[in-house]
């Protein structure tokens, strides 16, 4: 063997076979992990702009779970008790709508015998301050909301009140 052959036969041992014997991947290479990289970070951003769309959309579109064709009554921890539809709720707060209340202090039980009959019901708005007809509650002050029948009473003034008007 030849001194040249001898010294390219250790070089591709210890250093490897030189450059120009194999032809290079390496741009092709670069070239799928540019792409594949491209697309993650194509996935990526619109998963984020899903997701914040998402956080806006239940922050901005707040839902009841109360039936909007039904009143509620909402209490208070102060003994009031508001009549409306629950617009919207959340953790922090609750916004009722067309809101009326009792004139005089109704007796929460269903007593019959000691319910003033003669109780009117008020349109919330009609002060003279003149407020709006939307109330955001503090849901730290609700002891709880319930669902008023179609045939109560309440509703009966309610729609009374409306057909005045």
């Amino acid at each position: 063997m030849d001194e040249q052959t001898r010294n390219e036969t250790m070089q591709n041992i210890f250093v490897g076979p030189a450059r120009q014997d194999f032809p290079s991947n390496k741009p092709q290479r670069i070239g799928v992990i540019k792409k594949i990289s491209r697309f993650k970070w194509l996935i990526l951003a619109v998963v984020a702009v899903i997701a914040v769309v998402i956080v806006l959309a239940s922050l901005v579109w707040q839902k009841s779970s109360y039936d909007q064709k039904k009143w509620q009554a909402v209490f208070l921890n102060n003994n009031q008790v508001y009549f409306g539809h629950v617009a919207a709720e959340d953790e922090n707060k609750l916004i009722l709508r067309e809101i009326y209340y009792p004139q005089k202090p109704l007796i929460l039980q269903q007593q019959i015998e000691q319910q003033p009959a003669d109780f009117t019901i008020v349109k919330f708005g009609g002060e003279i301050y003149g407020t709006e007809d939307e109330m955001v509650i503090n849901r730290e002050n609700v002891l709880y909301v319930a669902n008023i029948k179609e045939d109560s009473k309440i509703v009966a003034a309610i729609k009374k009140y409306q057909e005045k008007k």
